[in-house]
Parts: structure tokens; sequence; C-alpha cells
């Protein structure tokens, strides 16, 4: 009855205050604070959270904020004058110095945030959140907190190079099964399971979570909790799903350069991940592990990442000295969305949600069809199925229509449509030069399918020593006689190609993807009809055949060169 009549108390004074402005994470302010279902004092109690404990904010309801706890994984209802901008003094995740000349301090973690202050390099301060690339911080020398860019802070000590005094120090897995992460969380993306036994190297701790090369492995993150000083009696350790691959490249330290323009820099190997940085021509990194086409790296001057390893080179680029951009806001913006992620999670798997404004809702599968409404963006749309690359929809309020596929996200890839459900373009005028008199068109496509089996090289282009994606489209065209330009961004920009419409694809014309491993086109292949396409898709996969719809979200248009 008592902590009923104080949490009146709380609410009636907290009504005569604007709510503050929602926060990406936030801070328990009390002892025994109730998670509960609802917003309301009536509601269950899904459970106790502890003074410091961090939530982070997914919505409100008045003087409510439902939050999700990352600690304990569970998604509640907290009165938000429980909840305080900083932890209590001494709690936090880590200690780091600044590492630049002036570092803005911001009141949200990104670019878009208004400024609060500046912060000279080598001050210290206390990481008390994350928010991807972003840092909450406080200064302990004078109490002042707020956001900063993460690549701007070192661990390392006071603008110096020293390292923690245990780096170096050796552990060993004291579980059956550990999970080795590519970030300090139960969020960060499984990279490999380590066996009990297997020996570690300690690099640096945040919180409860340890950074650690593993011996014969990559570098990742663990839960302190499971390492152990001595190695456990009988266990003889093992790497799954992670092994070093035999080969040349693997050499632990080997120094590489970026052979091309951008290149992004991830925290795990998967196109999923989002960008910590961009490296450019010429910069130097330090080969750490090799997986598939992928290799983590360690970049001179700068962070351990993953990037794609055909577009390092053995040799210096000559002219280019290389650097590290860091990925902005818009630039984030771009290819990832917070707010959509928080969406594609509470949809269902017969769901998508737009992901650009205004996007056009036509009466079947093609930029042939007429256009029936707008979409806007975040609208959430039930999906039917899929054809050529289109989305058969029906919109919340009832109107059924398509929508390319590339201006959506979905959970899973939806089912393909059988032909008797899916609109025939309307007949109309063919332009010229888009036609195949001379069958060249069908003659691309052969050459392109002979191809099958060859092994992907980077660089190559003839069936003698194999191909990349780029390399195939150009031999084939060059095999009968079309000029074109060689690299991936280049064919889509060659002022010889006309772009296609999905619906008017013939073979031989030219598909391409975009955002794979770096920003813009970057990846091409070979239309042979029936919503499939030829192409060599990368180390490891030799050329072969798949479906657009396999590759529905970063499909984004065709060109024609005959």
């Amino acid at each position: 009855m008592r902590n009923l009549l104080i949490a009146a108390i709380g609410l009636a004074l907290s009504m005569a205050i604007p709510a503050a402005a929602l926060e990406t994470a936030l801070f328990v302010d009390g002892d025994g604070v109730r998670l509960r279902s609802q917003p309301s004092l009536e509601s269950s109690v899904l459970g106790k959270l502890h003074r410091g404990d961090e939530v982070r904010i997914r919505s409100a309801d008045g003087q409510w904020r439902e939050v999700w706890v990352p600690k304990s994984r569970q998604v509640g209802w907290v009165a938000h004058w429980l909840l305080a901008q900083v932890p209590p003094e001494g709690n936090r995740r880590d200690i780091a110095y600044v590492d630049a000349d002036r570092l803005n301090l911001r009141t949200g973690p990104g670019e878009a945030h208004g400024r609060k202050g500046i912060l000279e390099r080598g001050t210290q301060v206390d990481v008390i959140a994350y928010h991807e690339q972003w840092r909450k911080i406080r200064v302990p020398s004078n109490g002042e907190f707020g956001w900063v860019a993460g690549w701007h802070l070192k661990s390392t000590g006071s603008g110096g190079s020293s390292k923690p005094s245990y780096y170096g120090e050796h552990r060993w897995v004291g579980a059956d099964r550990l999970n080795l992460r590519t970030n300090p969380s139960t969020g960060g993306e499984p990279m490999a399971v380590l066996l009990e036994g297997h020996k570690v190297y300690l690099m640096s701790m945040q919180g409860e979570w340890v950074k650690i090369r593993v011996e014969d492995g990559p570098i990742g993150w663990v839960h302190r909790d499971y390492l152990k000083t001595e190695r456990p009696h009988g266990a003889d350790g093992g790497l799954l799903g992670g092994d070093r691959e035999a080969d040349p490249d693997s050499t632990w330290g080997a120094p590489r350069w970026v052979g091309v323009d951008e290149l992004y820099l991830r925290p795990g190997p998967d196109t999923e991940n989002k960008p910590m940085a961009i490296l450019t021509r010429g910069k130097k990194v330090y080969l750490m592990y090799l997986q598939e086409e992928w290799a983590q790296v360690h970049v001179h001057g700068g962070d351990i990442g993953w990037v794609f390893r055909d577009y390092l080179k053995q040799d210096p680029i000559e002219g280019y000295g290389g650097s590290i951009v860091a990925v902005t806001e818009r630039q984030e913006e771009e290819s990832y969305d917070t707010r959509l992620d928080s969406l594609i999670d509470s949809m269902s798997d017969d769901q998508a949600i737009v992901t650009k404004q205004g996007c056009n809702i036509r009466q079947g599968p093609g930029t042939g069809f007429s256009v029936i409404m707008k979409a806007g963006q975040y609208d959430r749309l039930t999906v039917h199925g899929q054809a050529s690359g289109w989305l058969k929809i029906t919109t919340a309020g009832g109107q059924q229509g398509w929508i390319a596929s590339w201006l959506c996200s979905t959970r899973v890839e939806p089912p393909a449509l059988p032909a008797s459900e899916v609109p025939q373009p309307p007949s109309r005028a063919v332009v010229a030069g888009q036609g195949d008199p001379l069958g060249m068109g069908k003659r691309i496509a052969e050459l392109a399918l002979g191809q099958i089996g060859r092994p992907y090289v980077w660089g190559a282009e003839s069936p003698s020593s194999g191909f990349d994606c780029s390399g195939l489209v150009y031999w084939s065209h060059g095999e009968v006689g079309i000029k074109m330009m060689r690299t991936t961004w280049d064919q889509w920009d060659d002022p010889r190609g006309k772009a296609v419409p999905t619906e008017s694809l013939q073979p031989g014309d030219v598909v391409c993807f975009a955002n794979t491993y770096r920003r813009g086109v970057s990846h091409v292949g070979i239309y042979i009809g029936d919503g499939e396409f030829v192409h060599a898709p990368g180390r490891g996969k030799p050329v072969r055949i798949d479906t657009l719809s396999s590759r529905s979200r970063s499909y984004c248009g065709a060109r024609r060169f005959y």
C-alpha cells in the first residue's frame, strides 16, 4: 500500500513536468523497480529491476515507458520518473579516452542530434551505453554526459598506445559450447562455437564481456564467466563453424591494401552487419582470419572488422594512401534504419514494410502497369507472393496491387506465385533498340550458360582462368563483338547500356544488384529467362544459375547492351 501511495505521488508530481524526450538508453533510478505488463500500476509484475540497470525505450504512454531490458531480454513498462539519464556514479561499461582534437558531445546517438559540448583530446570518459557505432558517455571530472562517435574513442590510455596489463594473457574456455560473437552482447551474431578447453588470448574488456583472439582462429567477444585460468581436465578444445582455411592468404598479421575506391568495414562476416566505417583505396590492413569470401582485418591505425577478401591486394596501391571514413548518419539511413529494424521484428512472415517514401503500387508486376496508389515509408503490407521481383500485396486499407520487392523489407522470402495468378503486361510498341532481331541477347545468355561450373576468380574474365561477376558479363558480351566497361559499377553507368524494366527482361540483359559489399551497384549477372540469371557469386562458389526472387532485396535494375 505504501509503495502504491509513493508511486501515485510521483505520478501527480511528474504530471506537472513536460515528459522528457525519449532516449535510446536510460537507467533504473531506484531499487526493486517493477517491470509491468501494461502502463498501469494495476497491471501484473513481470520482474524487478535494480538501480543502474540499463533499459532501451521502445514507446511511450503518458508518463510510462515501454522498455527492453538487455540484461534479462524482457519487454515491459516502467514509470518514467523511475528512470534516469545516467547510472549511479561508478557504474560504467568501459573507460575510454578522446582520440580527436575536438569531439562533439551530442544529445543523442547520431549527427542529427544537437551538440551540447566539446571534449578535448585525451579527456577520460566513462562509457555507460552503446547504440550501434555511438557511445553514451559521462565525464567523471564534471559529470557532463551525452553521446559521442565511438570511432573517436580509444580504450588504450590517455592518447597513448599502451595496452591493458592483461593484454595477451591466455585463458581456456570453461563451457561445453561457447559462442564467439561479433559484438559484446548476446545480440551479437555468433561467428563460431568454442569447445571446452580451447586456448584464447585476452585483448580488452567491456563490462561482463571479453574481447579475445582465439588460438588458430578469429577475434571476437565472449562472456567472461566462461573463461578459466587453468585448462579443464580432459578437455581438448576446438573451434566449430570457423576453421582456418588452408590458404596462403591466411598468414596471421600479413599486410594487405584496399584495392577499390570504397570498402565497407563490418563488425561481422555478413552484409547484414551494419558498416562500422569505409576504407578507401590504398588503406593498409593486417589479416587476422579468413572465412569463405570474408577476411577479418586489423585496420592500420584503426579498428578490427570484416571486409570482402577479394578486394584486398598483396602490394601497396601506387598513388593511394587510403583512409578510414566514418559512416555518417545519412549513409546509415540509406541502407539501415533503426525504426525499420523494430518494425521488421514485430511483423509476421506474410507481411512487408515499405522502406522508401512515395512508392508506387501498380496493377501488375512491372513498371508497364498503371499506378493504383502511393505507399508511404513504413507502411505495413500483407504479402500474398512474388513474381519477377515484385510482391503481390494488400494494403492496410484493403487495396490489392503489386509493389517492387526492392522497395520493401520482409522477414522471409515470399513464395513464388503460379503463372495463372500473375497478370501479363499490357501490350505496347517495342522501343527502338530494345528488341533482339539478330538474336544477340540469346547468344550472350548461351555463352554465359556454357560457363556453369567455372571457378570464381577475382579479376578473371576467361574460361581458362575463371570469372568474377563483372568478368563473366564482360567476356560474354565481348564474344559477340559488344564493347562495354569492365567493372560492376561502370557496367551500371556505361552509357552504351539502356535501362530495362523488370517486366521487359530478355535473355542477355545484365541484371544488377546493390549494397552487397559496398554502397551502390556491386554485383551483376546475365538474365537467361523465366526469372533466372547466371552469375559468378563469389569466392568458393562457381558460376551457377540463381533466381531473381532469391536476391529480390538487392536487385536494383537491368541494362541492355545489344
